[in-house]
């Protein structure tokens, strides 16, 4: 697995084939700013983005916990179930 980053803030984390692909068309690409001028949308070409490949470990991967909240609201929903037969 791979973490493509680009920009200040996104980060994805993809197969570390796709994530390749991902660079070679990113380095490609230009960031825009999106106007809106009366008539519709104009963009403006700004800076090419800053792109970079992060090679990652499985060992580094790990899953969002549910949270305290999601859980009971599941037990609430097996048990509403259960009583409805």
């Amino acid at each position: 697995m791979c973490c493509v980053r680009f920009g200040w803030r996104a980060e994805l984390l993809l197969p570390a084939d796709k994530a390749m692909k991902l660079v070679e068309l990113l380095q490609q690409a230009a960031l825009c700013e999106r106007n809106y001028d009366g008539a519709g949308y104009v963009f403006v070409v700004q800076e090419q983005p800053e792109v970079e490949l992060i090679t990652v470990k499985a060992s580094q991967i790990r899953m969002p916990q549910p949270s305290p909240a999601s859980v009971s609201s599941q037990v609430l929903r097996l048990t509403d179930q259960t009583f409805e037969g």
